[in-house]
């Protein structure tokens, strides 16, 4: 059914940098080559009023059908992703706990006017975990003042 939609086979890359971990997946549809990759942050490692900023709630469009925008939220519109979040969702595990995945893609108009490769990909990925907001980066440490 998918390559009747022009798409083919996925390749899927999967780590952890910094302790959040990600995803790139590299595909073909209708002839072009597509990038994407995602980043996962786990909530339980977030303040909680933290959690419940990036915990969206889906807007509803006036045609009736329901979506979310990351850019209500005045944390994940922060992220630096390539382009910009063009992808959010959900999920649970199954110790219990909670996360958001959030990514970006290469398809842009501009985009077309360089050759991607995982190395890049991963290089802006790797950015994208440096520069997170502070609240939302639980391996960053915060310098306490112990009286010196």
């Amino acid at each position: 059914m998918i390559e009747e939609l022009g798409a083919k086979k996925k390749n899927v890359w999967q780590g952890n940098y910094k302790g959040i971990g990600y995803e790139v997946c590299n595909w073909q549809c209708g002839g072009e080559t597509v990038w994407n990759y995602y980043i996962y942050l786990n909530l339980s490692k977030l303040k909680p009023e933290v959690s419940k900023q990036v915990w969206l709630k889906i807007t509803k469009s006036p045609y009736g059908s329901g979506y979310y925008s990351p850019y209500n939220s005045e944390i994940l519109k922060n992220i630096e992703m390539h382009g910009g979040i063009t992808y959010y969702s959900k999920y649970h595990t199954n110790v219990g706990s909670r996360g958001i995945k959030v990514g970006c893609d290469f398809s842009h108009l501009d985009d077309h006017y360089t050759e991607d490769d995982l190395d890049t990909i991963l290089l802006d990925l790797k950015k994208c975990i440096d520069t997170l907001p502070e609240e939302l980066n639980p391996v960053k440490e915060t310098k306490v003042n112990k009286g010196e």
